[in-house]
């Protein structure tokens, strides 16, 4: 860890409030996290438990309907024989969700499995009838039977079947779950019900879906509803938000010791890379402030006539030891620490300063900037090369913005921009053309006026080399499109020559000079013309 972090208090604070903020806002996420898992994790209890209550009630239908037709209890002699006492209890042991078993003559109970039950006792009007005849009474009280009730009775050709639905549905769902079936049209009448379920819950299934899932939006309690293997009836279980909030309050406990962790750790990795950040912010905003950054230019011939008619503003940091960094170097540095608008205002005063001695001597001199990809995201740019164009008094096109293809793809509002900068007078140049990877996407929607040619397909031109070619398509391409083509990385008089014969409007490369200072410049733009 920097020694810096213990030296100084204001890193110790830095880190101190970055944890307190990051476990802070760590909290209610883990918090949701625990609360997605808890309704997932009950969503997928009920679905489990609907579906196995959906079996049972279909087991006992099928049970019921099968002994109904087996023993043809209306054709039989009325009364209860000791056969079908017998019948009726075997029926009762092999069907586990049956309390008892009746023979019910007209709404009588006249034989039951369990003898207390069968002595003619009488039942109240049935409350709603299934299509194959299944008669079905809900909330039955029996004061024979052992608990008394509320029961659910089925009925089918004189023969009876009694649940307990608070025991039945118990032992899939629990004891804090609403449970009911319900028959599958308007009016939704129920067969078995387990605590108090409003009526909006009851509803048809949709068309085509076995199951549904969601979440009441005014009391927040989670609903399943499935669909009987019959598509008569529907299983709804229903889990309140109490116990929901419950379980979630039960799974949250540790979570302020989670989040506290969290915090800890990104305190420590503030600790860690702040002092760093910090000082170079600070060794670089010093360096804009003492004059460590500087310009050189590189000229910019007419391939025609030999002369320098502009030049490349390039900026270079000199270290305190003498040597000297590029911007390949410290520009990713100053985008990273918010910094390239420092950066092009300290390039823009130099050329603001030095330029005018230069301009007295050749006014239609043009002078290029480099436009970082930062930059392109705003329009602060456009105000500041505007500004610098009106200082010195420049002639339209005199002024260059050059961008790389890289920069195009990283800013997200390049387009606007670089409208800005032409409706202002100010020229546009694509750097390093047909190295980046969409290069004929952006000439389609970037509008420009200089097309450079990267130097190493300049390097390649009139070889062998398999991007040879590259060089002369693109300067057939700028040709067609209206603009100027510009050869990057000019080192020999073969490379002038050549570039010169295709009609290439301009070039920059050590052949006419390297980046040089500005009293360099104007020996150079007063010398005599490279032949």
């Amino acid at each position: 860890m920097p020694q810096l972090a213990f030296k100084r208090p204001v890193p110790l604070i830095v880190a101190g409030l970055a944890g307190l903020l990051i476990g802070l806002l760590a909290y209610p996420l883990l918090l949701n996290q625990v609360r997605t898992r808890v309704i997932d994790e009950q969503f997928a209890h009920l679905s489990d438990a609907t579906a196995a209550a959906t079996r049972m009630t279909a087991t006992v239908h099928q049970a019921l309907s099968a002994l109904a037709s087996e023993l043809d209890l209306p054709a039989s002699p009325p009364g209860c024989s000791k056969e079908l006492q017998d019948r009726l209890q075997a029926f009762q042991l092999r069907t586990p969700s049956a309390e008892a078993a009746f023979r019910i003559e007209d709404n009588r109970l006249t034989c039951a499995s369990l003898p207390s039950l069968g002595d003619n006792t009488l039942l109240p009007a049935h409350h709603s009838q299934r299509s194959d005849g299944t008669r079905l009474w809900y909330r039955l009280q029996l004061q024979q039977a052992p608990q008394g009730g509320p029961y659910t009775l089925l009925e089918r050709q004189q023969l009876g079947v009694m649940l307990d639905p608070d025991e039945q549905f118990s032992r899939f769902f629990g004891g804090d779950v609403r449970v009911a079936v319900y028959e599958n049209s308007p009016p939704f009448p129920t067969s078995l019900t387990v605590g108090q379920i409003p009526a909006p819950w009851l509803q048809r299934m949709p068309p085509g879906s076995r199951e549904q899932r969601l979440q009441d939006q005014q009391s927040g309690d989670l609903l399943v509803r499935r669909l009987s293997t019959s598509g008569q009836t529907v299983i709804l279980a229903s889990r309140s938000a109490a116990s929901l909030q419950a379980q979630i309050a039960n799974g949250s406990h540790y979570l302020w010791s989670q989040a506290l962790l969290i915090g800890l750790a990104g305190a420590i990795l503030t600790l860690l890379v702040y002092p760093r950040q910090s000082s170079s912010r600070r060794v670089l905003e010093r360096a804009l402030h003492s004059g460590q950054m500087f310009l050189l230019y590189q000229p910019v011939v007419d391939l025609q006539s030999g002369q320098c008619i502009g030049a490349e503003a390039l900026m270079r940091w000199r270290q305190q030891d003498g040597s000297t960094l590029g911007p390949d170097v410290f520009i990713p540095l100053a985008e990273q620490l918010q910094l390239s608008d420092r950066i092009s205002d300290c390039a823009c005063q130099i050329i603001a300063r030095e330029l005018p001695a230069l301009l007295q001597r050749v006014p239609d001199f043009h002078i290029s900037v480099n436009v970082s990809a930062q930059e392109l995201n705003t329009f602060a740019i456009v105000q500041r090369l505007v500004e610098l164009r009106q200082r010195l008094r420049l002639q339209p096109s005199q002024l260059i913005a050059e961008l790389t293809e890289s920069s195009l793809a990283e800013a997200e509002r390049a387009l606007p921009v670089i409208r800005q900068l032409r409706a202002n007078g100010i020229s546009v140049a694509i750097d390093d053309f047909g190295t980046g990877y969409c290069s004929l996407s952006y000439l389609a929607t970037y509008p420009f006026d200089i097309l450079k040619i990267d130097k190493s397909f300049v390097s390649a031109a009139g070889t062998d080399s398999i991007i040879g070619p590259i060089a002369e398509h693109i300067v057939t391409l700028s040709k067609s499109l209206g603009v100027a083509a510009l050869a990057e990385g000019i080192e020999t008089p073969e490379q002038a020559e050549n570039f010169r014969r295709q009609g290439v409007a301009l070039a920059q490369g050590y052949y006419f000079g390297a980046p040089m200072p500005m009293a360099q410049l104007l020996e150079r733009v007063q010398g005599p013309a490279q032949s």
